[in-house]
């Protein structure tokens, strides 16, 4: 017959098993048959012994066999009643008597240069815990010594750091060698001229700078390298409707208008047949670099094409290869903020190819860029015309924004302090762009 729990006598008879249980598991463990009840708690190797060798070197052999501490409690405060809340008011006071004495420094340093008779050594090691165990100051320190943040070194002596606030996927390649930036051998060989190979390996050198005959012979390369127009058109559209959602350096009229059709239009010059005037559209290298480097992440966010396509990295080198025919550290450009974005973006989408210590070096470099320009200061007070005041306005947002992202990713400190910086908000007047979701991208990370 079932026992029925709901029984009296039932349940009487099992808290008496119980009850001769725990009675029998306390007799065993005062005769040293089983571990004591802390080292069973703490998951601690026991040699069963009355006091056992562990509780006696924790300090704890007055409740062994059979006590335990409660939670919160420790070895060190299980003999004095309410240590853990004298310890955080000695913590308390301590925090406390160190801002009056910092105040107190500074108004002895604005009245004579003696030192204060309470600021003397032997009166400033008062303040400390008298144990030198406070719990509170315990848990300060560990976290101040988590907020440190990782340093690996490697066996070749290169160094790098991840602050606290660095994500999972940063931390994880801390003890790994950094990738190269070696390209496919296909790629370098086939789809890039060698001459625009070796021009992008010098893209971020300073002061170097090309001969006529290298500059027209790049140019002309840089001319062949553009796709035809319908898949020029086609791969602006995807950059357009699946990059600019997130980083919005370019509208839709600046880019056709401003770069994709006078480029288009000086190849169909170039191609045409010879005439004694010189050619009236003038393309700098900069704007072949910011066209190529749409290209590439249009390449990149195409789902029409597999991941990582050749066609990105081989228009990224292009761009590589433009930028190296004018120095763009020596006289930048609002345009050479752009470039150096679109990079970034483009980099820190392109698989494993590039590092994202790399990635976060150039977006510092945007930022030093644009400091060096002025773009941390409204434009409007100079009195520009409003689509300059609002292409400088958005651009410079733009940059905080990249800088500040990655700077949080890797837990390093931001290049731009918004302390030093007047610049307005953009405002977007253009069909496509979000002016809501634009501001709150750019206040949010103003108010961290």
């Amino acid at each position: 017959m079932p026992v029925d729990p709901k029984n009296p006598s039932t349940s009487s008879r099992k808290a008496s098993r119980r009850l001769t249980s725990d009675e029998d598991i306390e007799l065993k463990r005062s005769r040293g048959e089983i571990s004591c009840a802390e080292c069973r708690r703490s998951k601690l190797k026991c040699d069963k012994q009355i006091p056992c060798g562990t509780c006696s070197r924790r300090g704890c052999s007055d409740i062994c066999p059979n006590g335990i501490f409660t939670p919160g409690q420790t070895a060190r405060s299980s003999n004095f009643p309410d240590t853990q809340h004298l310890h955080r008011k000695i913590f308390e006071m301590g925090q406390r008597i160190r801002q009056l004495e910092d105040a107190l420094a500074i108004l002895q340093s604005n009245v004579s240069s003696a030192q204060h008779a309470l600021l003397v050594e032997p009166l400033l090691s008062a303040k400390s815990d008298p144990d030198g165990s406070g719990v509170e100051a315990e848990e300060d320190l560990e976290e101040t010594l988590k907020s440190f943040g990782t340093l690996t070194i490697g066996d070749s002596g290169e160094h790098r750091y991840f602050g606290a606030s660095a994500g999972s996927e940063a931390l994880l390649l801390a003890g790994t060698a950094p990738t190269t930036e070696e390209l496919d051998p296909n790629i370098s060989l086939g789809a890039v001229p060698d001459l625009l190979n070796s021009l992008a390996s010098m893209t971020f050198m300073s002061g170097y700078s090309a001969g006529p005959e290298m500059f027209e012979s790049a140019m002309t390369m840089l001319f062949a390298g553009l796709p035809p127009r319908p898949r020029a058109w086609n791969l602006c559209e995807t950059y357009l409707e699946h990059s600019c959602w997130y980083s919005q350096l370019v509208t839709r009229q600046e880019l056709i208008e401003d770069v994709l059709t006078p480029v288009y239009n000086a190849k169909k010059e170039r191609e045409g047949p010879p005439c004694d005037l010189e050619p009236c559209t003038q393309i700098t290298p900069h704007m072949f670099a910011f066209l190529y480097l749409v290209f590439a992440q249009g390449v990149l966010v195409d789902l029409t094409l597999p991941a990582y396509h050749v066609d990105g990295e081989t228009y990224h080198q292009h761009a590589r290869a433009a930028m190296a025919l004018r120095s763009f550290i020596d006289s930048p450009t609002v345009e050479t903020v752009q470039i150096i974005l679109l990079m970034l973006h483009y980099r820190s989408s392109a698989g494993e190819r590039y590092t994202r210590d790399s990635v976060w070096a150039l977006g510092s470099l945007a930022c030093k860029l644009a400091q060096s320009i002025g773009l941390h200061r409204d434009p409007g007070q100079w009195h520009m015309d409003e689509k300059t005041v609002e292409f400088r306005r958005r651009v410079f947002w733009e940059v905080y924004t990249a800088d500040l992202f990655f700077s949080m990713q890797l837990g390093r400190p931001p290049s731009l302090e918004l302390s030093y910086v007047d610049c307005e908000f953009p405002t977007y007047g253009e069909e496509g762009y979000d002016a809501q979701y634009s501001s709150w991208k750019y206040a949010r990370p103003s108010q961290l």
